[in-house]
């Protein structure tokens, strides 16, 4: 019988086995450095900005090997090093809280999460996180401002304030701890003079930090303390002449005083320090803007982006102030390089609004306007910005109902909305609400921001209000106010007119010219100086006097705009033959003045024929203007009125013509729909009264 070899069998049993083994152990190894490989490829992808592939490659590589918590964690850190939208946040803080479950004391971790949990607004799980740590290091002064963050944003301010408190006896260092705590002091439990003796306190802890005195200047300013929020923006820059934030601030509080110039060199110092920060373009164009010159300010926006390409923080100011040049061209080259970038949508949409009012497409532009409001709630300065836009919509389409729901929006977020109270003041004063519209300025009047013109109507409007009481009470509000404006804006004619017009109003004829007349030696060049001077001739000594007034104030300061207004409106009221053919060539031979003052000439002469009833003047010099510039609609729609007024066939078909090329086809239509002829009649009977 054949038999078996059984050492044979054995050592093919054994060769079997230790192939078998190293085959696995071959297979294993391989593998290791299969999924090692991954997590190499992503560490060197991270290393060399790659971020997209590191995110991929490292998620490759958990999926392998979950168990790894120190990749887990380097997935959340490279997922966060590329975003922080709600999206990116929310996957991190389940990396985070995966590996915390499973490694219980990673105090690191703990404190990621707090941030996270803070940045997603689940304050009730910062709460918890936070309250762990302070449990292993209870003398934590940051730990302690976190908590209060989330126990504030959980309305429970008490709590906070004592988590505050801790925070900055734990820490006398931490200034934003005292920040956060007068602000809640203030804002929150209406204890501002407690909120006060922390912001001191916080000083005298700190003498040498510069971080102080910013924030103590940033507290003075909300105050309106203007002087001593200076001194703490001096002390400051002398600690640390480059703080990037008090240069901001030195800038804004110079612009508001008026000092342009200053505020100019401020802002433009910063952007040679600071050339990455998308702020001081911002605010540079924003005062070129205010001062009138949007050349300047695009040309600002414009250096910003070359060095910082495609910030979406540029890209979209850019794309506002060229849709007010019309330069829809450009505009579209902004919203596709927006199209182009992640989390721009309402930007997108808020250009797209724009352009269509530019258009003055009102219709189309106020529900896109309207569909922005949801995602800006959580701004508040933007939520205003849309609600003054769609209560510009609505003026325009006539919903007066409408432009006061948005404006009523905009002063509940913001109570004291410069734009939206002057706003407010116009609609009250057109009501005849004489002293509502003044209520409403006196609210604008205390922004640090509100224009010298809107304190000067503010001036006028209590004048007119003092006319209408009896007693000396109301003309001591306005001799104090007039006073108080003579002494903030000290090199300015404006309050000098306005005391001027006080005097006037009260019949103080003499007062009036006296003034006058010794500021002129000072402000010699200034024609308005002159214009009223002349309104006080004509007042109290005839129409030859105030001329004589005028013939003297041209020899002085030469030929000038005003001057010229000044002459047609004393002529105007001349009852000899032929005074609107002497204000009509006050239009002429104006070549020697500047273009813009040229245009206010024109317009201002126009206005007077109309008045007058000389609406052959008032067609010769509005042509003019339309000459002058070709794209001006709101001349041209002037004469489409004019035209239709005084049936003039030719006139009324090249405006018409005209005004369809600059697509304003919509204003034609409702034009052409007025009953002209009954309005002409009621206007010349009108006219007549006023002449008897």
């Amino acid at each position: 019988m054949p038999t078996i070899n059984k050492r044979l069998l054995l050592k093919l049993c054994i060769a079997m086995v230790i192939f078998g083994v190293g085959l696995f152990i071959i297979h294993h190894v391989q593998a290791d450095r299969a999924i090692d490989a991954l997590r190499w490829q992503a560490e060197r992808s991270a290393e060399t900005g790659r971020l997209d592939k590191a995110i991929i490659y490292m998620r490759q590589y958990l999926e392998l090997r979950p168990s790894d918590h120190e990749a887990a964690v380097k997935l959340g850190d490279l997922i966060l090093s590329k975003g922080n939208n709600r999206k990116d946040l929310s996957n991190v803080l389940f990396l985070y809280e995966r590996v915390l479950r499973e490694s219980p004391g990673r105090e690191d971790l703990r404190r990621k999460l707090v941030d996270i949990c803070l940045k997603l607004n689940r304050h009730g799980d910062a709460t918890i996180h936070a309250r762990a740590l302070l449990n292993e290091s209870s003398r934590d002064g940051e730990l302690w401002e976190k908590l209060a963050i989330a126990q504030s944003s959980q309305n429970k301010h008490d709590e906070a304030r004592v988590s505050l408190e801790k925070a900055v006896e734990y820490d006398p260092t931490r200034i934003r701890s005292y920040e956060f705590l007068a602000e809640l002091l203030i804002r929150q439990l209406n204890l501002p003079e407690d909120g006060k003796k922390w912001i001191e306190k916080m000083v005298r802890a700190n003498p040498l930090s510069g971080d102080a005195y910013l924030t103590r200047a940033r507290y003075l300013r909300s105050q309106n303390r203007v002087d001593d929020c200076f001194q703490d923006l001096e002390r400051l820059l002398e600690l640390d002449p480059e703080n990037v934030d008090g240069l901001l601030i030195l800038a804004d509080l110079l612009q508001a005083k008026g000092e342009i110039a200053k505020a100019r060199t401020v802002l433009a110092d910063g952007i040679s320090l600071h050339h990455k920060d998308v702020r001081y373009y911002r605010s540079l164009s924003w005062l070129e803007l205010s001062s009138g010159n949007s050349p300047a300010a695009i040309a600002c926006l414009e250096q910003g982006l070359k060095l910082l390409p495609n910030t979406t923080e540029l890209l979209a100011p850019l794309g506002d102030m060229l849709i007010q040049q019309s330069e829809f061209e450009r505009v579209g080259e902004i919203i596709r390089k927006l199209e182009k970038a992640r989390n721009t949508e309402n930007q997108i949409l808020y250009l797209r609004a724009r352009v269509l009012m530019q258009r003055e497409k009102w219709a189309e532009a106020a529900p896109l306007l309207d569909s922005l409001r949801t995602d800006a709630v959580a701004v508040p300065g933007r939520n205003a910005q849309v609600n003054m836009l769609i209560a510009a919509c609505q003026e325009r389409l006539g919903n007066r109902e409408a432009q006061v729901e948005a404006l009523n929006r905009v002063v509940t977020i913001d109570p004291g909305h410069l734009n939206a109270r002057l706003i407010f003041g116009s609609l009250k004063l057109a009501a005849g609400e004489l002293d509502e519209a003044v209520k409403e300025y006196i609210i604008a009047a205390r922004s640090p921001f509100a224009p010298l013109g809107a304190r000067m109507t503010l001036g006028r409007l209590l004048i007119a209000r003092a006319k209408t009481k009896t007693g000396a009470g109301e003309w001591n509000i306005v001799a104090d106010y007039v006073k108080a404006m003579r002494e903030k804006y000290k090199n300015s004619v404006d309050p000098l007119l306005l005391a001027a017009e006080m005097h006037m109003a009260r019949q103080q004829y003499d007062a009036a010219r006296k003034l006058l007349r010794a500021e002129a030696g000072n402000k010699v060049n200034d024609s308005r100086i002159w214009s009223v001077l002349a309104a006080i001739a004509l007042e109290t000594d005839g129409l030859h006097a105030a001329l004589d007034v005028l013939d003297e104030a041209r020899l002085l300061v030469g030929d000038q705009a005003e001057l010229r207004l000044a002459r047609a409106r004393i002529w105007a009221v001349d009852w000899q033959p032929g005074q609107f053919e002497r204000v009509r060539a006050l239009g002429r031979e104006i070549d020697g003045l500047a273009d813009v003052e040229q245009i206010r000439l024109l317009a201002g002469l126009a206005e007077i024929c109309a008045a007058g009833g000389d609406t052959t003047g008032q067609k010769q010099l509005l042509q003019e203007m339309a000459n002058r510039s070709p794209r001006d609609r709101g001349t041209r729609r002037a004469l489409f009125q004019v035209a239709l007024r005084t049936g003039d066939a030719v006139l009324r078909s090249r405006m018409k013509k005209e005004l369809i090329a600059l697509e304003d086809s919509s204003h034609i239509e409702v034009a052409e729909a007025l009953p002209w002829n009954s309005i002409e009649a009621i206007s010349s009977r009108w006219k007549s009264k006023s002449r008897s």
